[in-house]
């Protein structure tokens, strides 16, 4: 029988373990997916604005040189004359009755040349940069393209500027050409390409983006639902469980104290056989409470730990917990206990089942490692925001050099009489997990042949 209960145990802390572990790998998985996915969906809009940019610039730019053609070609001012050389290598602007021979490039067209010079024998009333950029914007399907025009002399002095923006604020590229062949003067035109433009000429792109966008949603919101009820499901799981543990330790507890106590209270000495029955019994229900209490610490990790913050009346709380424990232990050794309260508010906030495993987990210790005369002293003392907890016995005590382990899960202190002790070395690394649990931390104060003071620390 107790070996069935213990394999049913056994399998469901087991299945504790496995979902709490499958819980968290899925919830890193889910990030790591939604953020490589929502990576992914600004990798591809970003490299599609960047095809559109350049698309867009070499639009620009041309329609930029045509409306420099258009305005020079009708804003010429009578009385200036422009004329190609045969050679087609010379043109010769006269203005202000002053000739002007200017050599030109052979490898641009004669027309490109003559429209360059055309600016040269402009008239100052009619060409001007606020009617090239309305040239320059009727070439657009948009309204309102943003982009300033600066012109300046040869030297860099601006000289004039039109923009839908202040020309003080340039904006992100720019393109520059020459203006005539006897002033020196350059023409500049800023420009962007704003993302609402980006997303009207890519509509039925950003509908397939946007709708991934949404489907997206929509399945993180479904999987955290999905997520936050498991973890939901895991608590009650993780409660049934300690209520289980509870509920066999506790006639387990009884059925041990009363093996012991038909042993001592017989009036006649057991047979060989029936000594061989009782001491088997004793062996089994102990092996059962150990793995009891293992399979439990097995199934909890610090960073699962489910803790209920509740009001507890601490001194309530300590005695109707020691007198269990010392009902729980057998005659074999004599036992004094003692509980001193030294604070005033005796309510705080702390989950009563894992702080009463806490204590009982430091009381067993003190029990175990002592002699046949063991004496325990259970101090509650306010400190601040927090609760302290010392558990202090007159026990072997441990050697200043394992202090530091002896909270490390699977650690177990082998020397002298206590290598006879049997254990797993999870109680201590249980108790540190409640305690950080409850927002403290638990150390202790010993050294060889001296006893040992726990003490737990929480927030109360």
């Amino acid at each position: 029988m107790f070996s069935f209960v213990a394999e049913e145990l056994y399998k469901i802390c087991i299945m504790v373990v496995r979902r709490r572990t499958e819980l968290n790998v899925s919830r890193w998985i889910t990030l790591v997916a939604i953020t490589l996915i929502i990576l992914m969906i600004v990798i591809i809009v970003i490299s599609s604005y960047q095809k559109q940019y350049q698309v867009f610039s070499g639009k620009f730019e041309s329609s930029f040189i045509e409306s420099i053609r258009e305005s020079n070609v009708i804003c010429p001012q009578l009385g200036k004359e422009l004329v190609s050389a045969k050679d087609k290598s010379t043109i010769i602007i006269t203005r202000g009755g002053i000739i002007n021979s200017c050599k030109v490039d052979t490898m641009i067209d004669i027309e490109s040349n003559v429209v360059q010079a055309l600016y040269d024998i402009r008239d100052p009333q009619r060409w001007n940069l606020k009617r090239l950029a309305g040239i320059l914007q009727q070439k657009f399907e948009y309204e309102r393209m943003p982009f300033t025009l600066v012109l300046t002399d040869s030297t860099g002095k601006r000289l004039d500027y039109y923009g839908v923006v202040n020309g003080e604020n340039l904006l992100d590229d720019s393109y520059s050409v020459p203006m005539g062949f006897l002033d020196g003067h350059r023409l500049t035109v800023y420009y962007t390409f704003p993302w609402k433009y980006f997303f009207i000429l890519e509509w039925r792109y950003m509908i397939m983006v946007w709708g991934g966008i949404f489907l997206l949603g929509s399945c993180i919101f479904m999987l955290f639902r999905i997520i936050r009820q498991n973890k939901k499901r895991m608590e009650n799981l993780e409660l049934f469980v300690q209520a289980l543990n509870h509920d066999l330790k506790s006639p387990i507890n009884d059925l041990k104290m009363k093996l012991y106590l038909i042993q001592k209270e017989s009036v006649a000495p057991f047979s060989p056989q029936q000594q061989e029955l009782y001491t088997l019994a004793q062996t089994k229900t102990g092996k059962l409470l150990d793995s009891i209490d293992k399979l439990l610490q097995d199934s909890i990790d610090y960073k699962g730990l489910h803790v209920e913050m509740k009001e507890l009346e601490i001194s309530t709380f300590i005695q109707q917990l020691t007198e269990d424990w010392q009902r729980s232990v057998t005659g074999e050794k004599e036992i004094k206990l003692q509980v001193s309260m030294q604070m005033e508010n005796t309510l705080i906030r702390a989950d009563a089942y894992h702080l009463s495993r806490a204590i009982w987990n430091l009381l067993e210790n003190a029990w175990k490692y002592s002699d046949d005369r063991v004496q325990i002293d259970i101090t509650c003392r306010r400190i601040g925001r927090y609760v302290e907890i010392s558990v202090k016995d007159n026990g072997r005590g441990i050697d200043k050099s394992e202090l530091k382990n002896v909270f490390k899960r699977n650690y177990r202190i082998v020397k002298g009489e206590n290598r006879k002790v049997k254990g797993y070395g999870l109680g201590l690394s249980y108790v540190m997990m409640i305690a950080r649990a409850h927002g403290g931390r638990v150390w202790v104060e010993s050294d060889w042949g001296k006893g040992c003071n726990f003490v737990i620390r929480i927030k109360a």
